[in-house]
């Protein structure tokens, strides 16, 4: 919907703030992973992106909902309000993005390191993710020569997810 506004939109923008008069009849948010929790969504409670009067019944009543949404995601209802939220431009954009960009860190940290994650939220100015790594006698800790690759893998990672 972005690009057909305008290329540089869809471009800049990180995700879109989605208000939802109500769903299509067989959406289903639990499974859509809506109900999950994680530091995104207490970030969306902490500023109040909750529900506007929300009256569901089953996920798919009249909801008046308004949710950050993945600008690649299909919409799932009756759109009464959308925003395209750019990172420069917005918290809420900026949360998203680092809360993705934890994740692809985590996963990195994971495949490369054998490490455990333990948490790794967005904050104000970033991201990042505490893991444990064993003992440190082991072959998959993590020493400061690793910086490059992993910085590597998320510099490819955004420059994918952008073209």
């Amino acid at each position: 919907m972005a690009c057909t506004i305008s290329r540089g939109l869809a471009d800049n923008s990180a995700v879109a703030r989605v208000t939802y008069s109500s769903y299509v009849s067989d959406y289903n948010s639990s499974e859509d992973g809506m109900d999950g929790v994680d530091s995104l969504a207490e970030a969306m409670e902490e500023l109040d992106l909750s529900s506007e009067g929300e009256s569901k019944e089953g996920g798919n009543a009249n909801t008046n909902m308004t949710l950050l949404w993945d600008m690649t995601r299909p919409l799932v209802g009756q759109v009464s309000k959308i925003e395209f939220l750019k990172f420069q431009d917005d918290n809420d954009a900026r949360t998203v993005f680092w809360h993705s960009s934890a994740h692809i860190l985590g996963e990195a940290l994971e495949r490369l390191y054998g490490a455990r994650l333990t948490i790794g939220p967005p904050l104000a100015g970033g991201f990042y993710y505490d893991s444990y790594m064993g003992d440190g006698t082991g072959d998959g800790a993590y020493k400061e020569d690793d910086c490059e690759l992993l910085l590597l893998i998320l510099l490819l990672v955004f420059v994918y997810s952008a073209m």
